[in-house]
């Protein structure tokens, strides 16, 4: 392989790594987002407590990826777990005696700062490696009630984020903590020659970072001389350029919009007011599930 080959492997390499950034934090963010909305408009421990499971359930089926929505109250201790299935064995586990005591730095820090804080990557209680996200639920009059729980398992939410099979077949890649220890390798049996081309990215993950580290594979290499004239022309090259600046911004805007409408179905379709909606000629344009049921008429 000569240099000039290289030299388009490495640039292609390059483009992809900025692009799986921000597929990863375009995909993280939005159920980032859910979480932290789940926090407000609650007024007593017991109507969270009674509504938990039809919110909870709610916001899990928006968006795939997610490992659990808990309740864990002011003693630190995980009163409600959704879904159950998977998760029964962290209900009534005290988070202060967790076996990584690092577990409680976050849920301190989002008891005193009231924004959402993040763990490190590390051994669930449910098994498996990932982390979990903590936001502290208070009233309207300031009395903390307890802290929404989010688990994340990183091979689960990377499946979902990175899906592509040509994705697998291209490149190997790998993602690293803050403190640079290696939490996830997508083939384990790779050799450090294997890295030489790499790239790296920083991506935000809940306000902390991982670092994408992303190389060809090895059938790249064998693959180079068709990459090169098929992708690598003057031509083509600026394509690729200009596919990501748009992708940039299609990505960004979609993901604003998801944010929006799950916001919406949970304000409006889990609450008992009876709402309408109407254009200025008094044409409905909707109805609410529960003004529905109170008439008995189906939207």
């Amino acid at each position: 392989m000569d240099r000039s080959e290289l030299e388009k492997l490495g640039l292609f390499t390059q483009i992809t790594g900025e692009q799986l950034q921000l597929r990863l934090e375009t995909c993280i963010a939005p159920r980032v987002s859910l979480v932290n909305r789940l926090t407000f408009g609650w007024d007593s421990w017991d109507s969270i407590e009674s509504n938990w499971q039809v919110v909870a359930s709610s916001t899990y089926g928006i968006l795939s990826g997610i490992q659990a929505l808990n309740l864990t109250d002011t003693n630190r201790t995980i009163r409600q777990v959704y879904p159950y299935a998977g998760n029964e064995q962290v209900l009534g586990a005290n988070l202060t005696q967790h076996p990584d005591p690092d577990v409680n730095v976050p849920l301190t820090l989002a008891a005193e700062t009231d924004f959402l804080q993040r763990t490190r990557t590390l051994e669930l209680l449910q098994s498996g490696t990932g982390f979990a996200i903590y936001k502290q639920i208070r009233s309207d009059e300031g009395e903390a009630l307890c802290f929404v729980n989010a688990v994340f398992r990183v091979n689960d939410l990377l499946a979902t984020c990175f899906s592509e099979q040509n994705l697998r077949d291209q490149f190997i890649y790998r993602i690293f903590e803050e403190d640079e220890r290696l939490i996830f390798q997508s083939e384990t049996d790779m050799a450090a020659s294997d890295w030489r081309y790499s790239t790296r990215n920083q991506i935000e993950v809940a306000g902390r970072p991982w670092f994408l580290e992303l190389a060809p594979s090895p059938s790249q290499f064998r693959t180079i001389n068709s990459l090169s004239e098929n992708l690598w022309l003057n031509e083509g090259l600026l394509l690729v350029l200009l596919l990501s600046l748009a992708i940039r911004a299609l990505l960004n805007n979609r993901d604003f919009l998801e944010d929006s409408q799950a916001r919406y179905r949970l304000l409006v379709e889990n609450q008992s007011d009876l709402i309408i909606k109407l254009d200025p000629a008094g044409k409905l344009l909707y109805a609410s599930p529960s003004l529905c049921r109170c008439l008995g008429r189906t939207e």
